[in-house]
């Protein structure tokens, strides 16, 4: 039999062999705009260059949108080609403008990098944020009400890189967002709103926190321990604390306790099937009661706020021995509900009954409870982030909004602005003031 040869392999060229499908984006809208860019001097020797000689060697087009206003309401969609030129001087050199691109942050997404040449403008990148954190639509909810209502069909790997710019362009923001906060909790007659909740990254079990002041807050997600607190505020945090019954507090010498965590748990002794219990939970609920009946009339006497004053202690300090005395019999109850309320009035006595000292303070942690309630809301659908540094790009993002809905301000129009800004390698606007400040 005739031995055959196998057939040479043909010569192949590297890259896209012809006849072969390509990739590449479909939409193509149509053009609202052109914006031509020219280089000004050259970039050897510095002699102003003429814009009559510059010729095209590139472009690319952005889409955003204009966001409305009482005058003109409604979203519009822009296109705008942007015409790159390039220009020789007469000492021979070439020039050309070139759209900035910034190296990427290695501690915050190092593949993300942040610049002019982009699909998505500004506004538009803003509004992808917004859509993702305060409205709380998935990438793919986000991708179908931007196709079906602003006829923009954008794949989900490109809105996830919108979120993630976003992040990156803020990063700059974080120490000014904490400082903004300390400032104003260390005021004269600030207080800083401390709590936490559950949250998973990549199905790890860490925590949500939220630090919150009347015109600031900032969220990180974290472990549950000292030095995440201390990590944010400091150890010699000088200014008031409110926060729960959580041990990592303690430390702090100007802690208030949440009254709302105690009412709650003595209300649930009250309806207790066991009689000590029942019993206890009536007393700490009518005892707390006279004391805030105390509190809210010295409120409406038009008191004095950020003097401290003895009047509502001194009149109630032998009601205050009594329930104390009460609270040692009870933390040897059988009862484990029982027990552990009255050890939780115990180890926390100054700080749940400081306010008598400053009736002015607050009762309640109900600002960091509702700073968290929307996230809270977020998690159950999300299930929590997915990174590392998806976690401090949520946190970074959602601190942002927070302040700025706080402060009565478009958290839209100014990450809009701060993605602007740092596309351009401009310093980035400084966090708005509140309205009327």
């Amino acid at each position: 039999m005739a031995s055959t040869k196998p057939a040479a392999k043909a010569k192949r060229k590297a890259g896209k062999q012809p006849g072969a499908p390509g990739y590449g984006r479909v939409w193509h809208p149509p053009v609202d705009a052109d914006e031509h860019h020219c280089p000004s001097h050259c970039e050897a020797c510095g002699r102003p260059l003429e814009a009559a000689t510059c010729r095209v060697y590139s472009a690319y087009d952005s889409v955003d949108i204009r966001f409305g206003s009482a005058e003109q309401p409604g979203l519009t969609v822009i296109t705008t080609r942007h015409h790159l030129y390039e220009n020789t001087c007469t000492c021979g050199h070439g020039s050309r403008h070139v759209p900035h691109r910034a190296v990427p942050d290695p501690c915050l997404y190092p593949g993300v990098e942040v610049g002019e040449w982009r699909l998505i403008g500004a506004n538009l990148a803003a509004l992808i944020v917004h859509l993702r954190l305060r409205s709380r639509l998935s990438l793919r909810l986000t991708q179908e009400l931007l196709r079906e209502v602003l006829g923009i069909p954008l794949s989900t790997g490109v809105l996830q890189q919108c979120f993630e710019e976003a992040a990156a362009s803020a990063i700059p923001l974080e120490d000014a967002l904490v400082e903004d906060l300390l400032a104003e909790a260390t005021a004269n007659g600030g207080v800083l709103y401390v709590d936490e909740t559950s949250w998973k990254e990549r199905g790890e079990a860490l925590w949500l926190w939220t630090f919150v002041t009347t015109l600031s807050v900032c969220f990180y997600v974290g472990q549950r321990t000292i030095e995440m607190l201390d990590n944010v505020i400091g150890g010699h945090f000088g200014g008031w604390l409110m926060s729960d019954g959580y041990t990592a507090y303690r430390h702090h010498p100007k802690r208030l306790r949440c009254w709302a965590h105690l009412i709650r748990k003595a209300r649930g002794l009250a309806e207790s099937l066991d009689q000590d219990g029942r019993a206890f939970g009536h007393f700490t609920l009518a005892w707390l009661g006279t004391l805030q009946a105390d509190i809210d009339a010295w409120r409406e006497a038009d008191g004095t706020p950020g003097t401290a004053t003895g009047v509502i202690r001194q009149r109630h300090q032998a009601k205050l021995a009594e329930f104390r005395a009460r609270c040692l019999t009870q933390a040897e109850s059988a009862h484990d509900k029982t027990a552990a309320l009255a050890k939780e009035f115990i180890n926390d006595w100054e700080a749940i009954f400081r306010i008598l000292d400053h009736p002015w303070l607050p009762l309640t942690n109900n600002e960091a409870e509702r700073a968290l309630r929307h996230w809270v809301i977020l998690r159950k659908t999300n299930h929590g982030t997915k990174s590392a540094t998806g976690s401090r790009a949520f946190a970074l993002l959602a601190s942002i909004s927070g302040t700025c809905r706080k402060r009565g301000q478009s958290a839209l129009a100014y990450l809009a602005s701060v993605i602007a800004a740092a596309r351009a390698n401009l310093t980035l606007p400084p966090l708005p003031q509140a309205v009327g400040v």
